[in-house]
């Protein structure tokens, strides 16, 4: 029902690893990293 009429819609599932493992590109300008967040985890 929420899926636009012209278009579509994809999804990507990547685990925790693979995301923690993800590089950042920045320009010609040297910039610091942002502080990564502790996972919460509640059980």
């Amino acid at each position: 029902m929420n899926l636009p009429p012209d278009g579509y819609v994809g999804i990507m599932v990547i685990t925790d690893k693979q995301f923690g493992n993800m590089e950042l590109y920045f320009g010609k300008k040297e910039k610091e990293l942002p502080a990564v967040p502790q996972q919460l985890s509640l059980f």
